[in-house]
């Protein structure tokens, strides 16, 4: 009776193991499916970055680590004949033992966290997901990531239009085409029959700054930017020069308009028609690494993708064309505007 049920048990584990992902595919993966969902139900809450307890559970684990690698070396130290003889052969057994059992103890207790922490961190990624938040990836200037390229790039086809808003645009155009020029250029080269839409800030904009009254937005911007009015207008004209340069072979109904628009900058934004890449607005675009967000429009949930969809369209209606702004940037040559912030009255 026990060896026709362990023939039994050896046919059932063949059968689920590799009988039925191959022959049933998509009815294991929706069990799969449900079996996933059903796991991350729970999922209502994540903190990240967070310390709070963390000292608590530092000490929790050195503790156990202490006390596993202890008995550990107590039980080798008990099966060995004579640990404390006077001889060298005793002291390696020693040491090789106290070694191992470190060994061992920090892998028991780092094995339990993971076990421990695997669960409610892969619940909250599918909570992540279920709300459209689909891919991340960190932008350091001074590496350029070719996995973000390539992920832009593949947006691109079969898309409708694609939206940019930035400040100078320098980053994403206006360093030109190569693997250490703009994130965008090449891939906005290869698609030359999609229609593109790019928001710039207005140089010499007198629009007031909301957390500085004294000041415009673009005397605010040239301070954390940290750079002067002339590099600022440099940085422009080079992503304006970088346009020109892709419409050269662009059809009419294709070509690459830029707009600028006044308010000040927060964020970054890449639009497509399924995804939007998101990313903070960082002062100092050539020095400081930031996080990019892929944020999909559709999901189980609501996405935040209309949030930046509508943030884009509106700036793009009021946004000046190129020409208006560049006569009340005096042609994008002006030098005289002050870069700290000085006293500026409303009328």
């Amino acid at each position: 009776m026990f060896t026709a049920g362990s023939v039994l048990l050896i046919l059932a584990f063949a059968f689920v193991a590799l009988v039925a992902p191959f022959r049933f595919p998509g009815r294991c993966a929706a069990v799969l499916d449900r079996a996933m969902a059903a796991l991350a139900s729970g999922s209502c809450h994540a903190a990240f970055g967070c310390e709070e307890g963390r000292d608590e559970e530092r000490m929790v684990l050195l503790r156990a680590f202490g006390v596993l690698s202890g008995l550990f070396l107590l039980g080798f130290l008990l099966r060995l004949d004579a640990p404390f003889a006077d001889h060298p052969a005793s002291l390696s057994l020693v040491f090789f033992h106290a070694l191992l059992a470190l060994i061992i103890g920090g892998a028991l207790v780092g094995g339990a966290r993971g076990i421990v922490a695997f669960l409610p961190r892969w619940r909250v990624l599918e909570a992540l997901g279920s709300f459209g938040f689909r891919t991340f990836w960190v932008q350091d200037p001074a590496a350029a990531s070719p996995a973000l390229r390539e992920a832009l790039a593949a947006r691109i086809p079969g898309t409708s239009r694609v939206g940019i808003l930035d400040v100078t645009g320098h980053e994403l155009i206006g360093k030109g085409p190569g693997p250490s020029g703009g994130l965008l250029y090449d891939a906005l080269a290869a698609a030359a029959d999609t229609p593109v839409h790019v928001l710039l800030l207005q140089p010499e904009t007198q629009s007031l700054d909301p957390d500085a009254r004294r000041a415009t937005v673009f005397q605010t911007v040239l301070a954390e930017m940290d750079v002067s009015p002339q590099t600022y207008i440099r940085r422009v004209r080079a992503t304006l020069e970088a346009v020109e340069a892709l419409n050269e072979k662009r059809r009419p109904e294709a070509r690459i308009e830029v707009r600028f628009y006044a308010e000040k900058p927060t964020v970054r934004v890449v639009i497509f028609d399924e995804s939007a890449f998101v990313s903070a607005w960082v002062p100092r675009e050539n020095v400081t690494p930031a996080a990019v967000l892929e944020v999909a429009r559709e999901a189980r949930g609501p996405t935040l993708f209309e949030a930046f969809r509508l943030q884009f369209a509106r700036l793009w209606t009021a946004a000046l064309q190129k020409g208006e702004a560049s006569a009340k940037a005096g042609g994008f040559k002006s030098v005289a505007f002050r870069r700290q912030p000085s006293l500026v009255t409303a009328s």
